[in-house]
């Protein structure tokens, strides 16, 4: 059983030796995860389209162990497989994978534009098929 803070019973982080991938790691809920789990001992890579974003993350991240930032638009298939390609080359195979990459817009639906929709299924959910199938 885990006690106080992120260590484990023995000592052990939980998440030492593991590779996270972080998607929509520039702000939010996925910056929360990315650096909890660098906290937590995880090499993690942080992913975004916003590369400032992801950049900040990883340098938090890094202060409890490795995180490396990708900019990528999770949308992409190519850019996906090639930006994983490189998180393994840089971080080694990730075993965990946290997809938070997420676009919204409130609109009614008969007014919605159609490239708006596109973009929020690429995103939100093809963009989480890309990553997992990577």
């Amino acid at each position: 059983m885990a006690t106080e803070g992120t260590a484990m019973g023995d000592g052990q982080l939980r998440f030492q030796g593991r590779t996270a991938v972080v998607t929509g790691a520039a702000s939010g809920l996925g910056q929360a995860v990315a650096i909890r789990l660098g906290a937590e001992g995880a090499a993690v890579a942080c992913l975004d389209v916003a590369s400032s974003g992801a950049q900040e993350t990883a340098a938090i991240g890094a202060a409890g162990g490795t995180a490396r930032a990708y900019q990528v638009d999770v949308s992409a298939p190519d850019a996906v497989r090639t930006t994983v390609a490189a998180g393994i080359k840089d971080l080694g195979r990730p075993s965990v994978l946290i997809n938070c990459a997420g676009v919204g817009k409130f609109a009614n639906t008969h007014e919605m534009p159609f490239a708006d929709w596109s973009r929020i299924i690429g995103v939100n959910l093809t963009g989480t098929f890309l990553m997992a199938q990577a």
